[in-house]
């Protein structure tokens, strides 16, 4: 249920926010965020969902077809959206969603 509502609230703000996240100032991104901690925690939840379940395809414990077939073009259009706000929270953690950007861009490439 939690990630469900999670899904709803940052797909919202992506499609309110594509543009901007995806060319405008970053520093306005990360002040919205900053602004309103429900989003924030919501775009989290995906993201570390989407991490978990790379790292599970990683370590053979998921069949990585059967995900992709389930979860490309979430996993991608994400990625495209959030790459530059996903690199500014790498600056502090270079581990942080390595597994989920790993996967995301292999199937980009798919």
């Amino acid at each position: 249920r939690v990630l469900f509502r999670s899904v709803e609230i940052s797909r919202s703000f992506l499609l309110a926010n594509k543009k901007e996240l995806l060319n405008g100032s970053i520093d306005d991104i990360k002040k919205k965020l900053e602004d309103d901690q429900e989003t924030r925690k919501a775009i989290a939840c995906v993201l570390n969902y989407f991490e978990n379940i790379s790292l599970m395809i990683l370590r053979d414990m998921l069949d990585e077809e059967t995900v992709k077939s389930c979860f490309r073009t979430v996993f991608v259009d994400y990625f495209k959206v959030l790459k530059r706000f996903i690199d500014e929270l790498q600056k502090t953690s270079s581990r942080y969603l390595m597994n989920y950007e790993e996967v995301a861009k292999k199937w980009e490439k798919n």
